[in-house]
C-alpha cells in the first residue's frame, strides 16, 4: 500500500472512530500519520494545516480544538521549540464581523465547491457556538440554520435515506388523537461513495489537500442538526426543536452512534421536562 493509500484508510478509519467516540486507536492513528507525513516531507505546518481544515485535531461533539491525543503523540508538541512558538502572538482580535465576511465570501464564489461549503459550514457553526455564548440566541439561529444548509447538500451527496410517514396515538384534553410524523427507515452510504472510499484510489483525491471523508461529512451534518434543535428548544419553538432532535436521532440510532444518540435524547428529554412543566400548570390554572 502506497502512503497516500495508508493516509486515505487512515483518514477514514480516524473519522470513523472519532464520530462513534472510540477513543482507545486514537494515539497509535495519529502515530502512523505523523510518520507518513514526515515520510512524504510534509512540514509539520503544512499537516498540522491539513488536519485542522479537515477538522481532524479532534473528536465529535468535543469543545476542545485539538485533541490530546495528538499533542501526546507529536514530538513537535514538546520542547523549547514548541514553547517559543507558542508564545508567538496570535490573531485573537478576530471579530464577528470578520467571520462572516470570509463565510459568506467561501460560498458567493460560482459554482460552489464541496471544499468551500465545507469550511464556510464550520465558520458559521463556529460563529453561531460565539453568538450562543453571548446569549443571542435569535442571531445564533440564522448562522446554525446556515451551517445546517450548507451540511446537508454535502450529506445527501454521500449518503441517501428513505422516509416514512408515521403515526402515534396521542391522549390529552380527554381525547385520543393521532399524530403524524415522517421518520428515517433506512440511512445508507451511496454505492459510488463506499466503492471509492475502501478501494483506497488516491488518483481522484488531492492528499495534500482537505479529504472529506463521509464519516466527516456525517458527523458535521449530525453537529449541525443538534446545534439547530436545541437553539430551538432554548428560544421555546418545541415543535421545531422536537423535528431536528428526533431527525438527528433516527439517523445517530441507524448508524449506531452512542455520542450523538446520547446528546439528542438528553435534549429531547429536556424538552419533555418543560412540556410536562408547562402542562401541569396549564391544569393548575384551569382548576
Amino acid at each position: 500500500m502506497s502512503p497516500d493509500s495508508a493516509l486515505l484508510f487512515l483518514y477514514n478509519t480516524v473519522d470513523l472512530l472519532a464520530m462513534k467516540g472510540s477513543m482507545e486507536f486514537h494515539n497509535d492513528a495519529y502515530k502512523l500519520m505523523i510518520r507518513l507525513f514526515e515520510w512524504k516531507n510534509v512540514q509539520m505546518e503544512m499537516w498540522l494545516s491539513i488536519l485542522w481544515e479537515s477538522r481532524r485535531l479532534t473528536h465529535a461533539l468535543c469543545v476542545s480544538p485539538v485533541n490530546d491525543a495528538l499533542i501526546m503523540t507529536s514530538p513537535g508538541f514538546s520542547g523549547e521549540q514548541f514553547s517559543h512558538n507558542n508564545h508567538k502572538p496570535y490573531m485573537s482580535d478576530i471579530t464577528v464581523d470578520d467571520v462572516k465576511e470570509a463565510a459568506f465570501k467561501l460560498i458567493s464564489n460560482v459554482p460552489g465547491t464541496n471544499y468551500s461549503f465545507f469550511i464556510a459550514g464550520h465558520l458559521f457553526y463556529d460563529l453561531c457556538e460565539r453568538l450562543i455564548a453571548n446569549g443571542c440566541l435569535f442571531e445564533a439561529l440564522s448562522y446554525a440554520k446556515e451551517a445546517h444548509r450548507l451540511r446537508t447538500k454535502l450529506f445527501k451527496e454521500k449518503f441517501m435515506y428513505t422516509v416514512e410517514k408515521q403515526s402515534e396515538n396521542c391522549t390529552g384534553g380527554g381525547s385520543d388523537m393521532q399524530k403524524h410524523t415522517y421518520g428515517l427507515s433506512d440511512v445508507r452510504m451511496q454505492k459510488s461513495i463506499a466503492c471509492e472510499v475502501w478501494s483506497f484510489d488516491t488518483h481522484s483525491q488531492d492528499m495534500d489537500a482537505c479529504y472529506l471523508s463521509p464519516w466527516k461529512i456525517l458527523q458535521c451534518y449530525l453537529e449541525s442538526t443538534l446545534q439547530v434543535g436545541t437553539i430551538h428548544e432554548l428560544i421555546g419553538n418545541g415543535i421545531e426543536a422536537e423535528m431536528f432532535l428526533r431527525w438527528g436521532k433516527d439517523i445517530s440510532c441507524s448508524q449506531s452512534l452512542p455520542l450523538f444518540i446520547v446528546a439528542f435524547s438528553s435534549v429531547l428529554g429536556v424538552l419533555g421536562s418543560v412540556r410536562k412543566g408547562t402542562s401541569k400548570c396549564q391544569t393548575c390554572f384551569e382548576t
